[in-house]
């Protein structure tokens, strides 16, 4: 992997961090493979399926996306750790952007019995960033909205802007989250106690997109109402947002 060091005089710890973002990266070329084969196998490119078939390769397809997203995740924390990102700002339409993440995420709702609500109140869906990042920060939130709320609930995405902020708001009413956890819970590695909990990168990940783009990720839990806000500053062209700390 280009992208990667040598290991020349690396720590023990840098060396297992470049072990483990070297086998993300080459797990996720066959794992694409066998994604894209499976989803020609639901479009039925090979013959035709029972419903029964179709809604269990489904749930497959899901779950090797779900994989994905985690290993992309991996590698990306790697990256962002060791300086070897930078941002592509652009005009993204954070409305179409946010239909074409729950429209990913659709099945994986109806399986959970989640329905989520979506109200965009902002004026101009039109802002600064990068697409590809906040594409998967979005991506991110609305998975976890799924996986920890409740079933027959109906969590709410409501996107807001003032002044100085675009604000994605993600509402759910859903399991509630250890008094403990709240501080260290954009940590790396945290995942907490909670059987659904995963790697512990996916809310890391979230949080370094975010300050990479000077923005802010916060948590509001109170009991079972849990609300993650995303804030993305109104930058302008031309203004440098590139750099990960």
């Amino acid at each position: 992997m280009e992208e990667l060091a040598d290991n020349n005089n690396l720590t023990l710890e840098q060396q297992k961090e470049l072990y483990v973002a070297t086998l993300a990266h080459d797990l996720k070329n066959p794992l694409n493979a066998q994604i894209v084969a499976m989803e020609q196998l639901y479009n039925e490119k090979f013959g035709g399926l029972t419903l029964l078939q179709k809604e269990i390769l489904n749930d497959i397809i899901s779950s090797a996306k779900f994989m994905r997203e985690m290993l992309s995740s991996l590698l990306s924390v790697y990256k962002f750790e060791h300086g070897a990102v930078k941002l592509n700002i652009k005009p993204v339409n954070i409305d179409e952007l946010i239909k074409i993440c729950l429209k990913d995420v659709s099945a994986f709702a109806e399986y959970n019995s989640v329905f989520i609500e979506y109200i965009n109140n902002t004026r101009n869906d039109v802002f600064l960033c990068d697409e590809n990042y906040i594409r998967r920060v979005i991506s991110n939130m609305l998975n976890n909205v799924i996986i920890y709320s409740y079933k027959n609930t109906k969590p709410l995405i409501l996107v807001e802007e003032d002044s100085l902020f675009l604000i994605i708001k993600f509402k759910n009413n859903g399991y509630p989250i250890n008094e403990n956890l709240k501080s260290h819970i954009f940590d790396k590695y945290n995942s907490g106690s909670n059987k659904k909990s995963g790697t512990g990168l996916g809310l890391y990940f979230c949080k370094k997109v975010i300050e990479a783009h000077k923005g802010i990720i916060s948590l509001n839990a109170q009991n079972s109402n849990i609300e993650f806000c995303v804030k993305l500053p109104k930058i302008q062209a031309g203004e440098s947002v590139i750099k990960f700390s």
